[in-house]
């Protein structure tokens, strides 16, 4: 490792699962209707959470360098409760146009869960950063 380099952590399944149950009652507790899947890290996340809500599932993938929906399978959601997951903090301007999109499709509202860090209303692992984490599906170089 060189010099200023930081080992990264890894998040288990079972350090992931654990938090996962911890977060359940929270977001039985609002109900949602389909969880939607952003990108790889959220749509393992969300898969792993759907197993215990049994809900709809819908995906969408993003491009953060341009700010916009790189594709989605989405559909209409007339009316539905929406939680979106991701595995690390999409940024807020980001997060605020794909809001939109998923409002322009009928979304009644939208709750926001993140694997890793804050700024979401939920987070797994709030005390952690994106730079100092790793998934196991997730490539290392540790």
């Amino acid at each position: 490792m060189g010099e200023g380099q930081r080992k990264l952590m890894l998040i288990t399944l079972e350090e992931l699962m654990k938090r996962v149950e911890v977060l359940l009652p929270l977001i039985r507790g609002w109900n949602p209707d389909l969880l939607v899947g952003a990108s790889n890290g959220g749509i393992i996340i969300a898969g792993i959470l759907n197993q215990f809500l049994n809900r709809e599932l819908r995906t969408l993938d993003f491009d953060e360098s341009k700010q916009e929906v790189r594709w989605e399978a989405v559909g209409n959601l007339p009316g539905k409760r929406v939680l979106l997951i991701s595995a690390y903090p999409i940024p807020e301007q980001l997060l605020h146009h794909i809001e939109n999109f998923l409002k322009e499709r009928g979304a009644l509202s939208i709750v926001y869960l993140v694997g890793v860090g804050s700024g979401g209303d939920y987070s797994c692992f709030p005390e952690l950063s994106r730079e100092e984490t790793v998934f196991p599906w997730e490539p290392s170089e540790n």
